[in-house]
């Protein structure tokens, strides 16, 4: 049984998330007057300008594996029973992430909060278009929104495998590798059940483009 203090901690997140989501629900993010022109590949290299300025970011979006989907089933208490798209948001580090050092160490502090505020923003635009969606809090592998449960998903878990990543046993840890930019690379993931087609979506890459 949940205490009452987790319970208020919900209610005020959900409180808070339904005035944000109202807020962007009512602005003309969603203009259907502006051509909304999207490439077919399942991965585009963006800047998101607004929190990712001066940085290299690339946003990938797929279907989820269904080795995957069969997991995070667990994971988000509350998600559909229905085909699950995976929302992959990658920052090339300065710093070598397989190493632990302070510089290492503040980066991904920075890196982390880039991510988290993101990644809320995109669940709340989203949500206000009745469109179920959460992300993973890098930090802690728990899902940000759904409630807590004792499943995980770190950004050096196996299952990224899955998502175009390599995780490498170092014998010390693991860590996680991108094609191009190696284990230079903060990856944070994004869960929702709209297509990636949906206008949406192809809406949010637009305007995420350089």
């Amino acid at each position: 049984m949940e205490s009452e203090e987790v319970l208020e901690g919900t209610n005020r997140c959900d409180r808070q998330l339904a005035v944000v989501s109202q807020l962007i629900s009512e602005s003309d993010f969603l203009d259907e007057n502006e051509k909304t022109s999207v490439e077919s590949g399942d991965v585009t290299e963006t800047i998101i300008l607004k929190y990712f300025e001066g940085a290299t970011v690339e946003l990938a979006i797929q279907d989820c594996p269904k080795v995957l989907q069969r997991d995070i089933t667990s994971m988000f208490m509350n998600m559909p029973k229905k085909k699950i798209t995976v929302i992959t948001i990658t920052q090339k580090t300065q710093n070598d992430m397989s190493a632990w050092n302070q510089h290492v160490e503040e980066e991904r502090d920075k890196l982390l909060q880039n991510f988290i505020t993101t990644a809320t923003e995109i669940c709340h635009l989203l949500r206000a278009n009745s469109i179920w969606c959460d992300f993973i809090d890098p930090s802690s592998g728990q899902p940000f929104f759904s409630q807590y449960t004792n499943h995980t998903l770190f950004e050096t878990d196996d299952r990224y495998n899955h998502l175009g990543f390599r995780i490498e046993d170092l014998g010390c840890c693991k860590v996680i590798t991108h094609k191009k930019w190696g284990s230079h690379i903060f990856v944070g993931s994004i869960f929702t059940d709209v297509n990636k087609q949906h206008p949406v979506l192809k809406k949010l890459l637009l305007n995420s483009k350089v």
